[in-house]
């Protein structure tokens, strides 16, 4: 747990000291501009690190100023790993600290959920079996009223076709929490109920909707 801490607490230190060049002199001052334009507040959500689509998010805040908060469900705690000898916890914390340094060249937030990656789902009914999902949902829905966007994208369209029953799950989650979140009689808990303008689901295939 130790090793964990301290890889949490090197990168932490190394990210307040790495400036992307993108982010300093005229670069950095086109960047501003772009944000200072844009009033636009856009959640991205996923399953696990590194399933993001880093291009869109990029496009998002880079070339169009909004601000997007990345949501994944989990850390990738039982993701395969055939670099090094970090597995669970320590995959964990070094997939956590991946997506962090991704993120400041994708110009964006990271939150996570407290749910763990347990490892491959088949299905989403699988993954209900493993996973509360009225838990889940509140923990999405806090997100989604503490970021308040105003655009949810769910990298996962939440059906078969997303091949992992987390992937599916999260797909899931961000069409419930769209509905949730605007509810102020659901997870009173989670704050001020907010209502999100647009949903989107990711689309990587031809013909899709």
């Amino acid at each position: 747990m130790k090793a964990v801490a301290g890889l949490f607490f090197a990168a932490w230190s190394l990210s307040a000291q790495f400036v992307l060049p993108e982010d300093r002199g005229l670069a950095g001052a086109d960047q501003a501009g772009r944000r200072i334009g844009s009033t636009t507040r856009v959640l991205y959500i996923t399953a696990h690190p590194d399933d993001e689509d880093g291009g869109a998010i990029t496009q998002l805040t880079r070339g169009r100023g909004a601000e997007v908060t990345l949501l994944s469900l989990t850390r990738g705690e039982s993701g395969a790993n055939l670099i090094t000898g970090d597995f669970f916890d320590s995959l964990g914390a070094l997939r956590t600290l991946e997506l962090l340094r991704a993120a400041q060249y994708y110009g964006c937030r990271v939150r996570f959920t407290n749910h763990i990656d347990y490892g491959y789902s088949k299905n989403v009914d699988e993954a209900w079996r493993s996973w509360n999902r009225e838990k889940l949902l509140g923990e999405v829905v806090r997100v989604v009223r503490e970021e308040r966007p105003h655009i949810v994208i769910g990298r996962w369209q939440g059906t078969a076709r997303d091949g992992h029953g987390h992937h599916s799950a999260a797909g899931v989650m961000a069409q419930l929490a769209y509905e949730a979140a605007a509810d102020a009689s659901r997870y009173p808990e989670a704050g001020p109920a907010w209502r999100v303008l647009k949903l989107y689901a990711g689309n990587w295939r031809e013909n899709e909707d």
